[in-house]
């Protein structure tokens, strides 16, 4: 028996009490000060302190590594999940600095619809998946609202001839977010919308700008106050050094409008990132990690937006069944790199053509073999089970690893699932 390398020992401020928080089974138990003494001298603990603990996965008796990297290899190769992005355009009604797209300028045409519906069906038939998952990007996704419609609606005639479940997302802009839209939505059974906003009015149209220079702040919340909708809507916060003091306000707008119109809606902040592709050069305003950790801890946002438990793959990038589409049908791994064709590794009409995809190609294995960290640092890290490497795109493809804020620190991620567990409101809309 030994002590697992992803426990966590925090001790509760002015208190002789003590948490014990594990990052591969996310189990906490609290002890006082005799139960600290024992747990940090094994043979002072009771057997079943001891029974506990292994049940708990405080102290074990196998490789969590091995176990890591079989669970890794497991669900990267995972059938049961069918995971589909599809861009009905790379065309977008905004010019947002830090975007990282190439945009063009036209709609998705019917025989790339027709070879992606035809390529869905072939992977449910072969490989029989149990849930078909569909994203709908961009560019802006709501431009090609027809699309969406009519490839929702066979989409979803597919998962119910083969019995399997259908889930839906999208991520827009939230420009162009009538009741209307919403009500198209609906009926396309999506079940969330990611929307951003970068701070109030002047601060978020600094950055999210109309193709004709022209602001979106006014627009969106309007958008947002009108809606009466059960798709929950999530609204992403692309945390810089501009937009960090307004983080508070942000909260307090979206809390009031969850509370005027009813629906689910959160907020969440997340890295703004430097790519290789951004419109401009926005290096001047990103925050460092450091930086940007603690701009969530100051608003009770650190790890509040995911649970950070063992996920054994950090994205659907390294998963061999998750497939991105551009509007031409070109077909990549990673969401940001759809639309810039030389990450792409195929096209869905060669596929169907050809019977055969071809993930022999650099750009499909730089995230289908590098799913598991094996750098020094990743692997000693208490955090590995739930971050796994993080952004493969920035671990491998642009040598610039990103590391969880968590990891910046852990005693205070660790002392909010505390007060959570005891009936303390800890959440990301919250002050």
């Amino acid at each position: 028996m030994e002590y697992s390398k992803y426990n966590h020992i925090y001790k509760i401020p002015d208190e002789d009490r003590y948490l014990l928080y594990n990052f591969l089974t996310g189990a906490m138990l609290e002890l006082d000060a005799g139960g600290y003494e024992r747990f940090l001298n094994y043979e002072l603990l009771s057997e079943d302190e001891r029974i506990i603990l292994r049940e708990n996965g405080f102290i074990i008796d196998f490789d969590e590594l091995a176990y890591l990297r079989f669970g890794n290899k497991l669900i990267c190769a995972d059938e049961e999940l069918l995971s589909i992005l599809i861009a009905p355009t790379m065309a977008c009604n905004f010019d947002c600095p830090y975007c990282f797209e190439h945009h063009g300028s036209g709609l998705m045409g019917g025989e790339i619809q027709d070879a992606i519906i035809q390529f869905v069906e072939t992977s449910v038939k072969e490989h029989h998946h149990k849930h078909l998952f569909v994203y709908w990007f961009g560019g802006e996704p709501l431009l090609g609202i027809e699309i969406i419609e009519s490839m929702s609606h066979r989409l979803l005639a597919l998962a119910e001839k083969y019995g399997i479940v259908y889930t839906s997302a999208m991520a827009t802009n939230g420009y162009l977010l009538t009741n209307n839209i919403i009500e198209t939505l609906e009926r396309c059974k999506l079940s969330r919308l990611q929307i951003t906003l970068d701070g109030m009015r002047e601060t978020n149209d600094k950055t999210r700008i109309l193709r004709n220079g022209k602001g979106s702040f006014d627009t969106i919340v309007d958008n947002l106050r009108k809606l009466h909708t059960s798709i929950a809507i999530h609204i992403r916060t692309n945390l810089n050094r501009d937009n960090e003091e307004e983080l508070g306000q942000l909260k307090s707008l979206i809390r009031e409008i969850r509370e005027q119109t009813g629906v689910d809606i959160s907020i969440y902040g997340a890295h703004m990132s430097v790519y290789e592709f951004n419109n401009r050069d926005v290096s001047e305003i990103e925050l460092t990690p450091p930086q940007y950790t603690e701009v969530l801890k100051k608003h009770n946002m650190i790890g509040t937006a995911r649970r950070y438990s063992t996920r054994f793959a950090f994205c659907d990038a390294a998963k061999v069944f998750s497939y991105c589409f551009d509007e031409l049908g070109f077909m990549y791994k990673c969401w940001n790199d759809i639309g810039n064709r030389q990450y792409a590794y195929d096209n869905v009409l060669n596929v169907n053509s050809s019977g055969q995809l071809r993930l022999v190609s650099q750009n499909a294995l730089d995230y289908l073999a590098n799913s598991f960290p094996e750098d020094e640092e990743c692997l000693a890290c208490k955090l590995l089970p739930t971050c796994m490497g993080g952004c493969i795109k920035k671990r491998i493809v642009e040598q610039k690893k990103e590391c969880s804020p968590v990891k910046y620190d852990m005693d205070d991620y660790v002392y909010k699932r505390y007060l959570e567990s005891q009936g303390g409101e800890v959440n990301e809309t919250g002050n």
